[in-house]
């Protein structure tokens, strides 16, 4: 299943065959996010990116992640749902909706392609969940800025996970074939960016 990607996520952070848990996992995991970021030339505040890395640890517990991902309904149709519910419950929704789809973007985002729907209509319904959540929290300033910037950087916040993913991390000569084959599939800019990285892409010209 899909959501095993993300879990993965956390397997290269384990140690001597334990998981990391607690405060060292969000330091993990910012310090990866904060690389990512750096590579997609993208600036957050820092609320925003801890609020990233909170989702990422709040999540990291692969028996979440079925419910997390597993809805059957179409996105769409959640997010008209959602806009039409009141108080904590739209509040609610619309979160995980931005959330699902930050991740599951930033993770899945070859599989996503392979749909009857692009990319893009996961884009535009992630960010427009964050904006609407934007504007439903304006007596919370801080937590409507957050959204309202996760709204805005939506696209490059994705690109920033999607370097973070276990699938695009060339640490053996088998990784690099897997990251090069997927590569010549989908010219992905950012795959060719690790290429170039490790002196495989100019060779292959």
């Amino acid at each position: 299943m899909a959501w095993i990607l993300l879990f993965l996520f956390v397997v290269k952070i384990m140690k001597e065959g334990l998981i990391i848990h607690g405060a060292r996992l969000r330091e993990i995991i910012r310090d990866d996010l904060k690389r990512a970021l750096l590579l997609e030339r993208v600036v957050t505040s820092e609320d925003a990116e801890f609020y990233i890395v909170n989702l990422l640890s709040e999540y990291h517990d692969a028996a979440r992640l079925p419910e997390f991902y597993e809805e059957e309904r179409p996105l769409g149709v959640r997010f008209m749902e959602a806009i039409s519910e009141e108080g904590s419950d739209k509040t609610q929704s619309l979160k995980r909706i931005g959330d699902c789809t930050l991740l599951a973007l930033g993770f899945f985002a070859e599989s996503m392609r392979r749909g009857i729907v692009g990319t893009s209509y996961y884009m535009h319904i992630g960010g427009c969940a964050y904006e609407t959540l934007s504007g439903v929290l304006v007596s919370d300033p801080l937590f409507a800025e957050i959204y309202a910037e996760l709204a805005s950087k939506f696209v490059s916040l994705v690109g920033a996970l999607f370097r973070m993913s276990p699938c695009n991390k060339a640490s053996s000569n088998m990784e690099l074939l897997n990251i090069y084959r997927r590569w010549r599939k989908n010219q992905d800019e950012r795959l060719a960016e690790i290429l170039e990285r490790e002196g495989i892409l100019a060779s292959c010209h």
